[in-house]
């Protein structure tokens, strides 16, 4: 049996209001927890830029 506590952080899509990313931690490592976040960040602030960089050339 492994015993490991779980955390789940949801991660508003900036493009679809009612889209989430669902993200799950583990506690038991945590370089894991640290990756999840880090892909947590590009997902939520990633589709940020790109949406701003669309906005960007539309107005060149």
């Amino acid at each position: 049996m492994i015993n490991c506590h779980l955390s789940i952080i949801l991660v508003a899509d900036s493009r679809k209001k009612n889209r989430t990313s669902i993200v799950v931690l583990t506690k038991k490592k945590n370089f894991r927890e640290l990756q999840a976040l880090e892909w947590a960040e590009n997902a939520h602030f990633g589709s940020e830029k790109r949406e701003t960089e669309k906005n960007e050339r539309s107005v060149f």
